[in-house]
C-alpha cells in the first residue's frame, strides 16, 4: 500500500491509499444499499397495512405526524401527498445512511470482526442501532403517539430487516470487487 499523493491544491494526507479503490463505485453501491433499506421497510409496512385492511396507513400516519403535528384518527382517508413526501424523505435518509455504510465497507477497516461475514453482522448491528435511535428521536421530537399507533415491535422488526438487507448487500457487493479487510486470507473471490 502506498501513501496517497494529493492533487495540486489539496492538503497532504498520510492515509493509506490503494489505487484499486478508485475502481470501486462505492457511491453507487451506497445508493443501492440505501434504496434497498428504504424499500425493505416500505414493503414491510405495506404488507402489514394491507393485512390490517388499511393500505398506506403507516406512511400516512408518519407523514401527518411529521408535517401536520398529529396522527390521523383511525378510519380517516389516506392523504397521498403526505405519503409521497414522507416516502421521499425516508428514502433520502436511507440514501445518506447507505452512502456512509458503503464508504466504510469499501474504503475503511474500522468495522471489527475476524471474518467478512462477522464484519457484516457487526455492520448490521450498527445499522440496526442507528435505525432504532433514529426511530426514538423521531418519536420523541415529532409525535410521540406515532410509534404507538404503528407499534414499537413493528418498527424494530422493520429496522432489523433493513439493517440485515443493507449489510448483506454490501458484503456480497464487496466480494464482487474483491474488497477484504487486511489480513483476511480467505479465498472468496475468483479472478
Amino acid at each position: 500500500m502506498r501513501t496517497h499523493r494529493p492533487s495540486a491544491g489539496s492538503p497532504p494526507s498520510s492515509a493509506p491509499f490503494d489505487p484499486a479503490i478508485q475502481d470501486v463505485p462505492w457511491v453507487g453501491e451506497g445508493i443501492f444499499a440505501g434504496l434497498l433499506g428504504a424499500l425493505t421497510i416500505a414493503v414491510y409496512f405495506l404488507l402489514l397495512d394491507v393485512a390490517s385492511g388499511r393500505p398506506l396507513s403507516t406512511p400516512n400516519a408518519l407523514g401527518a405526524a411529521l408535517f401536520i403535528g398529529e396522527v390521523p384518527a383511525r378510519g380517516e382517508p389516506v392523504q397521498l401527498m403526505l405519503v409521497a413526501v414522507y416516502t421521499l424523505l425516508h428514502g433520502a435518509t436511507f440514501l445518506i445512511v447507505g452512502l456512509a455504510a458503503a464508504r466504510e465497507v469499501f474504503t475503511g477497516t474500522r468495522i471489527p470482526g475476524g471474518t467478512p461475514w462477522l464484519r457484516s453482522l457487526v455492520l448490521a448491528g450498527i445499522l440496526f442501532v442507528l435505525f432504532e435511535v433514529g426511530s426514538v428521536v423521531f418519536g420523541a421530537f415529532v409525535e410521540p403517539t406515532a410509534q404507538q399507533v404503528i407499534g414499537l415491535w413493528s418498527v424494530s422488526a422493520a429496522n432489523l430487516l433493513a439493517a440485515l438487507a443493507m449489510a448483506t448487500l454490501l458484503r456480497v457487493r464487496g466480494d464482487r470487487f474483491g474488497l477484504h479487510p487486511p489480513g483476511d486470507t480467505s479465498s472468496r473471490r475468483r479472478r
